[in-house]
């Protein structure tokens, strides 16, 4: 076999972390799209209010990974990237269930939990999975899926609106969310690092460990 064909035999581990970024960005990106109006047609609040809470949402979302990615390497990826998905599913079906005032603000705050949980598993997957070799081919197939997933989300969102409107978009987020949950429960089995799978005495850096070092 040739260096190159061998270049595409990553383990199990890998493509189904690739799935769950696709999944994960279509199922953000076909609600968050139509957040602004989502928020202002169905909840209610002011478009100064939608601005200021979607601005504050994406901030904080790529802002947790410093310390979401701490606590997935403490606790390991799979349990983590499972509380991720749970959190985006619950949080996506409580908001088109309930688009209520303040309650939504509660999901949407789950919503940005798990999402900043995803990011730091699913590269740290790709990068646990792949060799030095190989290791470019392996995020560049990572960026295709996540383009292929914001893609996919983006272009379902309008035909979504058109035929059930603004409350059906966060319910398909959360089936999607939900489905890549039962992705992870049946093939996501990760190889931990030794020092969480407990072989040997150096642990990974405590929230306080990293909180400091940003600080720092």
């Amino acid at each position: 076999m040739s260096q190159d064909a061998r270049s595409w035999s990553f383990p199990l581990s890998f493509w189904t972390a690739n799935v769950i970024e696709a999944a994960e960005r279509a199922a953000y990106y076909g609600w968050f799209i139509m957040l602004a109006p989502f928020l202002t047609s169905v909840v209610g609040y002011s478009d100064i209010a939608a601005g200021y809470i979607g601005g504050c949402f994406a901030a904080l979302l790529y802002l947790l990974p410093f310390v979401s990615g701490a606590f997935a390497d403490r606790v390991g990826y799979r349990r983590a990237l499972m509380l991720a998905m749970a959190l985006l599913g619950s949080g996506y079906a409580a908001i088109g269930l309930v688009p209520r005032k303040g309650f939504v603000l509660i999901a949407m705050a789950s919503i940005m939990l798990g999402g900043s949980l995803v990011k730091p598993i699913i590269t740290g997957t790709v990068a646990r999975t792949s060799d030095k070799a190989h290791r470019a081919r392996a995020f560049s197939l990572f960026y295709i899926m996540m383009n292929i997933g914001a893609f996919t989300g983006k272009t379902i969102a309008k035909p979504i609106r058109s035929a059930l409107g603004l409350a059906a978009l966060p319910l398909f987020s959360a089936t999607v969310a939900l489905l890549a949950l039962v992705a992870v429960a049946l093939f996501y089995r990760p190889k931990e690092s030794a020092a969480v799978a407990g072989e040997n005495k150096s642990a990974p850096p405590s929230l306080g460990q990293v909180l400091r070092q940003l600080r720092d």
